[in-house]
């Protein structure tokens, strides 16, 4: 059996006769090594010291770049004509995998810079933001601006657990009471809301 080892370091990525093969073709099919002793002997030498006959490789593919691959070898020929389809399979299953986990961390990285996490409201950053683009716009605005009383001898007396309720407890009321969407806890006790396109005599 192959040296397991070794043969993750078959040089798909390094090697460019291969990874054009990935590239081009989306497979690569090698029925016997022996065919590539004259034609591609850096290859063969690799192959061949791993004890390996024939080889079926698909690419994973992301953003239109080859970055691994998945394989099967020393199959019968028999086998090698479904291995192809049965490696695609596997793929396809794999690029969805990887597609909704990297959906999941860049919906991580948004909520980490811009989502308050103990109120769901935006953050500071987010805020900053809204009011820059804000100042480009022409459209009038309204702002709201709060803040919490007492909330330091709430954390200082009971802990800051019960002052994280209460802000939770506030930031419900707030969002209950205004059909605007932005709404920012810009520190600890501060929350603004911003209302957009409204005119004075509404606000």
């Amino acid at each position: 059996m192959p040296e397991i080892d070794n043969l993750q370091n078959i040089p798909i990525g390094d090697d460019q006769v291969w990874l054009d093969e990935l590239q081009t073709h989306k497979k690569l099919v090698i029925n016997d090594v022996e065919e590539l002793k004259d034609t591609f002997p850096t290859g063969y030498d690799l192959l061949i010291h791993q004890g390996i006959r024939n080889i079926v490789w698909v690419p994973l593919i992301k953003n239109g770049e080859v970055y691994g691959s998945l394989g099967l070898d020393n199959q019968d020929l028999e086998m090698a004509e479904v291995a192809v389809p049965f490696l695609q399979t596997i793929q396809y299953f794999l690029s969805l995998s990887m597609q909704r986990n990297e959906n999941e961390n860049e919906k991580m990285l948004f909520e980490l810079s811009q989502i308050d996490r103990l109120t769901s409201f935006y953050n500071r950053n987010r805020f900053i933001q809204d009011v820059s683009e804000l100042k480009e716009s022409r459209g009038s605005v309204g702002v709201v601006y709060l803040d919490i009383n007492g909330l330091k001898e709430i954390n200082d007396s009971f802990g800051h657990d019960a002052g994280d309720k209460l802000i939770k407890g506030c930031a419900g009321v707030m969002k209950n009471s205004t059909a605007s969407k932005r709404l920012y806890r810009i520190g600890g006790d501060e929350f603004v809301i911003i209302y957009t396109d409204i005119t004075e005599e509404f606000f």
